[in-house]
């Protein structure tokens, strides 16, 4: 006889421990029809809305989408300040998708990759590279058969952006690893479109605009893409940052979250209840030191003089921009259902 599987106990959502998480209405009518899954996002605020249309004035503003549908369906296709969005791999058929508003693509898997005879899905993704397109396909290398390709400038990437002609006394790659250095560090579509991104607005294809990146779609929660492509998503992004680009993403992203570490987590309450739980099991000395009310020091916990903008949305995936919490309360559920998109 084979081992019985010991039934994973369920995680508890918002809902469960008495919050209300406004994404869980779509996932149930996801789970139902799969067909539903990008086009039944609940709008965003108005306010929200607004900010990001007015973050966007006096700057060159390029959007990267990838494929996920925790956060695709939110990619402002008719909203203004865009000068460029850029697709991948074989997402032009998902039915999120406006390809009118494409003006670049990204396929920079192996030739056997992208012809494969049996694509995901079923679609025809080696038929449509062949066809006639308005925008550059990016690719490893120029293919005959696909007429809007070109060659992905990756050695142009790598020496102006993890390079230093002012290290040593020819110049130096900047990561070092192990005796030698690591001159190319792309772990997934992403660093390439940003990288690109980075490539044009530093030769002037945007004119002399700051460069601000939004990101949907992207999520990079899969075991692989967890692992392997969320840290060198996350580099990219801090090089760019580093350099002064903007970046931007909606509230529900998972990217670019976390919890604000040490100076509000972990939190008082944790560590009381640690105690409790240790003297409850007889682990605690009657001497032992036990915090006060009077530890926090706000003026030393991230309080900020500017808050931020936009709302922040409460998800089962954990607390967005934690330090803002007590300014940008979350929009409420009943408030999402009577918004509407325009």
């Amino acid at each position: 006889m084979g081992k019985r599987k010991r039934k994973r106990k369920k995680k508890p959502t918002l809902i469960e421990s008495g919050g209300r998480d406004p994404y869980q209405e779509l996932r149930d009518r996801v789970d139902e029809n799969p067909k539903e899954l990008w086009r039944n996002m609940p709008p965003e605020a108005p306010e929200t809305v607004s900010a990001r249309i007015e973050q966007r004035k006096g700057k060159a503003t390029v959007v990267l989408l990838g494929t996920s549908p925790d956060s695709c369906g939110l990619t402002p296709w008719y909203e203004d300040g865009l000068d460029d969005i850029w697709a991948l791999n074989d997402a032009h058929h998902l039915p999120f998708m406006q390809m009118d508003k494409v003006t670049g693509w990204f396929q920079l898997h192996q030739p056997w990759r992208y012809r494969r005879p049996t694509p995901r899905y079923g679609i025809a993704h080696w038929d449509w590279l062949k066809e006639d397109h308005p925008f550059p396909i990016y690719m490893q290398r120029v293919d005959e058969d696909i007429p809007q390709s070109e060659k992905f400038p990756l050695y142009e990437i790598a020496k102006e952006f993890l390079w230093s002609p002012d290290i040593g006394e020819q110049g130096e790659w900047l990561l070092g690893r192990g005796p030698g250095y690591q001159r190319k560090y792309f772990s997934c579509s992403f660093s390439y479109m940003a990288g690109l991104a980075y490539l044009k607005w530093k030769r002037g294809d945007y004119g002399d605009r700051p460069l601000r990146i939004e990101m949907y779609g992207t999520e990079l929660a899969q075991q692989t893409e967890y692992y392997m492509q969320r840290p060198n998503t996350e580099f990219w992004i801090g090089l760019g940052v580093g350099m002064g680009v903007q970046f931007y993403v909606p509230a529900i992203t998972r990217i670019m979250q976390g919890v604000f570490y040490a100076y509000r987590y972990p939190t008082l309450d944790d560590f009381r209840a640690e105690i409790q739980q240790k003297k409850d099991n007889g682990d605690w000395k009657e001497d032992n030191w036990e915090p006060t009310d009077d530890l926090y020091d706000e003026d030393n916990i991230g309080q900020w003089p500017e808050p931020a903008l936009p709302t922040s949305v409460q998800t089962e995936f954990g607390g967005i921009f934690t330090e803002f919490d007590d300014i940008a309360p979350s929009v409420s559920w009943e408030r999402w259902k009577m918004i509407q998109r325009p």
